[in-house]
């Protein structure tokens, strides 16, 4: 799916087979679970992806691209109001983006001053995360390969409190 428009968009939650791009204006993803195929989600130029209350399970073999000056904002589901009643979702709480499946796992960048922020974990077991003059915060970050280079600023920090700009907390 292809999202250019200056009006913010509230995507629903399903499948994206085809991936999604976002380029200009602002894209909303809430309260549900998104599954991201294809090439993957590209947030470039201006875009803002923001989420709230939403779980993004992303493909092996696809990306998270991150560049431009596009801000990506996720804020995973958190206990009780994800999944409604039935609690069927409750184990996911915490979390803003996972991997799904086996094989080469997907790829997020963070590039120029291009910045990802996510209240919750990024879980990607079998993945690659690559911070290239770019900003990453989490509160708990589980990749197979981490690279932070040109200036990139990485922090995985439960408290989320305000980095240092030389300061990297790295946890094997």
């Amino acid at each position: 799916m292809r999202f250019q428009q200056t009006q913010p968009r509230d995507l629903a939650p399903g499948h994206y087979p085809e991936g999604i791009l976002v380029t200009t204006g602002i894209c909303r993803m809430r309260d549900g679970v998104y599954r991201i195929g294809g090439p993957g989600l590209r947030i470039g130029g201006t875009g803002r992806l923001e989420t709230e209350q939403a779980l993004v399970c992303i493909d092996p073999g696809s990306s998270l691209i991150v560049d431009g000056d596009a801000v990506a904002v996720l804020e995973g589901p958190a206990g009780e109001e994800f999944g409604g009643d039935s609690g069927a979702l409750d184990a996911w709480s915490g979390v803003s983006l996972v991997a799904t499946g086996e094989g080469v796992g997907p790829v997020i960048e963070v590039n120029g001053p291009a910045r990802l922020v996510s209240s919750g974990a990024i879980v990607l077991p079998n993945g690659e995360l690559r911070v290239a003059g770019g900003e990453c915060r989490c509160p708990l970050l589980v990749v197979e390969r981490l690279v932070v280079e040109d200036q990139g600023l990485l922090r995985a920090d439960p408290d989320q409190a305000e980095p240092h700009p030389h300061e990297h907390l790295l946890v094997r």
